[in-house]
């Protein structure tokens, strides 16, 4: 339904305010993000997007936070295509003008950052990935932005960028450390900090602590059937568990979690 009354307004304004007025490219923007970030329709939000930065560098100039937004959503558009090519040298730009306009520590400045960290690691990329989400964890600190919501992904991020490099004692470290702090944070059952429990249980079972990584990744999988059970995230912990009962060799208990 959001969408089709984005697709509406985008007509309407178009129709009578034209299309280069900033009210016409705002809801642009919005039905823009709207097709990368929520429907994934990623091929129609990267023309729009385009569409849309292009014509607020014409109209409000290339670095005007407006501007940066849709440059921003239009890089996203790119690397969920895995456009990586293109993404990459437009995100850094993105980047680097948000630092010059916002403020190194800007929320905008760091939700781009956070961006190139993820569009590297996807093109191969982990300890480039790595030094990107040291630097958003340190500036989000910096800027008393530690205990928000978006901070905690950060940990499964590097967690996941030195589980790549096989660097596991420094990736179940951060992990240990995200865990509690989400525990204290936001509490046992959020999903953010399921999602660290997960993505620990993960190294802890390829770094061979099999005992270990099975008691997390129940204490996981119990909290996700309760709280979420039809969330992917559930059979990704079934999935985990499952395979680490199978390296102990308790066939006949993996088999039905597997099947599930």
């Amino acid at each position: 339904e959001a969408e089709r009354h984005l697709r509406r307004a985008v007509a309407l304004r178009r129709e009578v305010l034209g299309n280069d007025n900033p009210d016409t490219l705002a809801a642009q923007e919005a039905l823009a993000w709207l097709l990368v970030g929520g429907l994934r329709n990623f091929g129609e939000g990267e023309t729009l997007s385009r569409e849309t930065w292009q014509t607020r560098r014409q109209v409000l100039g290339a670095e005007h936070p407006d501007t940066l937004d849709s440059m921003d959503t239009y890089t996203t558009a790119l690397g969920s295509q895995r456009k990586y090519a293109e993404a990459e040298p437009l995100l850094r730009e993105c980047v680097q003008a948000r630092e010059r306009v916002l403020g190194k520590e800007h929320s905008d400045t760091l939700i781009s950052l956070g961006n190139l960290g993820m569009l590297l690691q996807e093109r191969g990329d982990p300890a480039g990935a790595e030094r990107v989400y040291r630097d958003v964890m340190e500036r989000r600190t910096r800027a008393g932005l530690g205990d928000k919501l978006e901070s905690f992904s950060y940990y499964n991020n590097l967690g996941i960028a030195l589980l790549l490099q096989g660097r596991l004692e420094e990736s179940a470290k951060v992990l240990v450390e995200g865990r509690a702090r989400a525990q204290h944070v936001l509490g046992s059952e959020h999903h953010q900090t399921l999602h660290i429990q997960h993505v620990l249980a993960r190294v802890l079972i390829v770094s061979g602590r099999l005992d270990e990584g099975e008691a997390l990744a129940r204490e996981t999988l119990d909290v996700r059937r309760r709280v979420t059970p039809g969330h992917e995230g559930t059979g990704r912990t079934l999935l985990y568990l499952g395979r680490v009962l199978v390296e102990k060799n308790h066939l006949d208990e993996a088999e039905p979690l597997l099947r599930e």
